[in-house]
């Protein structure tokens, strides 16, 4: 139980605190709060009740008694900045810069002043866009340079004080290459561009022509994207978007007719698998890597494989995988299709079959008749087979 009672005391030396009875248990409780030190940042120490005077000491958050080093201020934090988002923009500008950290706002209230918030990236201002940004967040977006610049220096000033950081440069996108250089008119092409800087700054797109590359993954040197159709046949220039930065690759894209097959040769393959498979038609080289797709309705499984292309446009010929792992017993039903890109094929019933028996033959026997051997061998069956030959 807890004691009715409650006894306070004050001096004139140390502030009051409440004396609480709890049980056979005494708790002295301060009645300024119980400290500042929990306090981590300057706006958490700002935002104190008044009745702790709490103020911000250099680095903690302590009583203006408790303050032996440094100023003790109840009135403006210096901005703190941990993280710069993305690292690297290109020499163009127009990159966007989310700069992560505390105590942006300028006074008690913690309201940001976006007019007073001042971004510097080298010796160029970074606009603050107001309606993004807040006291832990700002978004700015930078300006052009001529050079690249690496780590340069940047600050972040709130009117009253600033801070620093280096962990923002300037760079060039390059694109190398790209491959492959063709691919079927009505697009899936997974096109990678080789480079550098291609994962530079805030934004990024591809372009065939005017149209879309669809971007798969990106990283600093790589860069893959699946391409758009497009209605006429020929070579289109492909480029690189990077905030305001453009940058076209040497090598343009070639769309050719899209790919059909007609048939394939044969229709069966061994269990075990390895049986070459000719798939005839036309337009077969329109991609690089075309696959066969073996496909078992019953369990809905898939197999792929890359095929290889002939010297001409009309064959290609690929490996049939194994399907032991099934554990089926043959013959196993299975359906073929092909993909060129973005373009499938017709389906083709394909057959799975146990794979030939070899028998162990018994000691051969060998019998000379006039100049002529006979070799006669038996196998486990009871069958002999007969080759006639000459010395």
């Amino acid at each position: 139980p807890i004691s009715p009672e409650v006894i306070l005391q004050h001096s004139t030396e140390q502030p009051g605190y409440t004396l609480v009875i709890t049980g056979t248990k005494v708790i002295r409780v301060p009645l300024n709060g119980p400290g500042c030190d929990h306090f981590k940042s300057c706006g958490q120490c700002f935002s104190a009740p008044a009745l702790m005077k709490c103020g911000w000491c250099s680095d903690r958050c302590t009583r203006t008694q408790e303050c032996e080093y440094g100023m003790w201020t109840q009135e403006t934090c210096s901005p703190t900045v941990y993280k710069v988002l993305p690292t690297t923009g290109p020499l163009e500008g127009g990159t966007k810069l989310t700069i992560c950290g505390w105590d942006f706002a300028l006074n008690k209230n913690n309201n940001l002043d976006a007019k007073k918030t001042v971004i510097l990236i080298g010796e160029k201002s970074c606009q603050v866009e107001a309606k993004d940004s807040n006291r832990n967040k700002l978004v700015c977006t930078s300006k052009s340079v001529s050079n690249e610049h690496f780590s340069i220096n940047g600050s972040v000033s709130n009117g009253n004080t600033a801070t620093q950081f280096n962990t923002f440069s300037y760079v060039n996108p390059v694109i190398t290459s790209i491959f492959p250089s063709y691919g079927p008119r009505s697009g899936g092409t997974l096109l990678t561009l080789s480079g550098r800087h291609l994962q530079s700054g805030s934004s990024r797109d591809v372009y065939i022509d005017q149209k879309k590359c669809i971007i798969q993954s990106v990283s600093n040197t790589v860069l893959k994207c699946s391409t758009p159709a497009q209605s006429l046949l020929g070579r289109y220039s492909v480029s690189l978007k990077v905030d305001f930065a453009v940058r076209t690759a040497d090598v343009q894209f070639t769309y050719k007719e899209d790919p059909i097959i007609f048939q394939i040769q044969p229709s069966r393959s061994f269990l075990s698998g390895g049986s070459s498979i000719t798939a005839h038609g036309m337009n077969l080289n329109s991609v690089s890597l075309p696959q066969m797709v073996i496909t078992v309705p019953k369990i809905e499984k898939n197999y792929n494989v890359t095929c290889k292309h002939r010297s001409n446009s009309e064959i290609i010929c690929c490996t049939t995988p194994s399907l032991k792992d099934l554990n089926r017993e043959p013959p196993i039903l299975t359906q073929v299709f092909f993909i060129f890109d973005g373009v499938n094929s017709t389906y083709f019933d394909f057959t799975y079959v146990n794979n030939p028996a070899f028998e162990v033959f018994e000691k051969p026997l060998v019998i000379s008749i006039g100049n002529k051997n006979i070799l006669e061998i038996k196998v486990r069956n009871g069958t002999f087979i007969v080759f006639s030959f000459r010395l």
